[in-house]
């Protein structure tokens, strides 16, 4: 009996080691599929690193309120609900346009988003957040198959700080003023403390460049030599924007004064502009 109590007692020192030993990605699987959410507190391989518990709430479907873009060429009906977006397996909704660029650019056209978060921590003693940046930075052409031309008025909305996802600009998050303007890195003048009693909130205004898809993921950097990253489940978070070409484009317009307001095909991308606006300067039916 002896023998087989020691023997058991090696077989749990063992799963014990290998347990340590598969570290960080271990702790992964686990809170993936324990949370729903995708966390990886940075430790050492052999360390089983303490809990960061972190809900993100992202808001890329209302935004842009109904334009969209794929890379697939589809057909839309007139009639079409949802202005015709066929999935988020299949398209892309497209923010806002931007009133303007970071720091009042205005020579390129820039699209605006928020994207909204909780951050709660797990360790024991409060901790600071000393930085924040985007990383795993992928930026190409935006989807031109198709495109659903919407031109909502500007965003309005406003972060607490503010993000450029131009390329081979600074990758840290910076504090914005009304004016949309960008100043210091946000935690060299404001505190974001986080314990394990409460959650607390952020606000990330992107700015994202026309003809542009953008991958990321966000990195918060803590004061006790630790930092988190946080994406969308598993994947980066994406912004679209409206690319210079496509191969097919709609709009919602009427074809005359007092026809019915339906989905057209149109030409990319002033003939999308002007039946567009025909459909504001036109009465009918919706």
């Amino acid at each position: 009996m002896a023998e087989a109590s020691d023997q058991q007692g090696s077989a749990k020192k063992a799963a014990l080691i290998a347990i340590a030993i598969a570290g960080t990605a271990t702790l992964l699987a686990q809170l993936v599929w324990g949370t729903g959410t995708y966390v990886i507190a940075t430790a050492k391989s052999w360390i089983w690193p303490e809990r960061m518990a972190v809900q993100v709430q992202s808001l890329p479907g209302e935004d842009g309120l109904g334009a969209w873009v794929s890379d697939q060429t589809l057909t839309v009906r007139p009639s079409a609900s949802d202005y015709g977006f066929p999935g988020s397996d299949v398209a892309l909704k497209v923010p806002r346009p931007a009133t303007a660029g970071p720091n009042g650019e205005r020579d390129t056209e820039y699209f605006a988003t928020v994207l909204a978060f909780d951050l709660k921590s797990g360790f024991s003693e409060p901790v600071k957040v000393t930085s924040i940046e985007y990383i795993d930075f992928d930026q190409r052409p935006a989807p031109d198959g198709t495109v659903m031309y919407l031109w909502p008025q500007g965003d309005q909305r406003k972060g607490q700080f503010g993000i450029d996802l131009t390329s081979g600009v600074d990758s840290t998050a910076r504090s914005i003023d009304e004016r949309e303007m960008f100043g210091d890195p946000y935690t060299s003048t404001n505190t974001v403390t986080l314990t394990n009693s409460e959650y607390v909130g952020l606000r990330a205004k992107l700015f994202a460049p026309e003809n542009t898809d953008t991958r990321f993921r966000l990195r918060f950097h803590l004061d006790n030599n630790k930092s988190v990253v946080v994406d969308n489940k598993g994947q980066p978070f994406r912004v679209v924007t409206f690319p210079r070409s496509a191969h097919r484009a709609y709009t919602m317009t009427r074809l005359r004064s007092g026809s019915q307001l339906g989905i057209y095909e149109c030409r990319w991308r002033q003939g999308c502009m002007d039946m567009f606006a025909n459909a504001l300067r036109w009465s009918g039916p919706n």
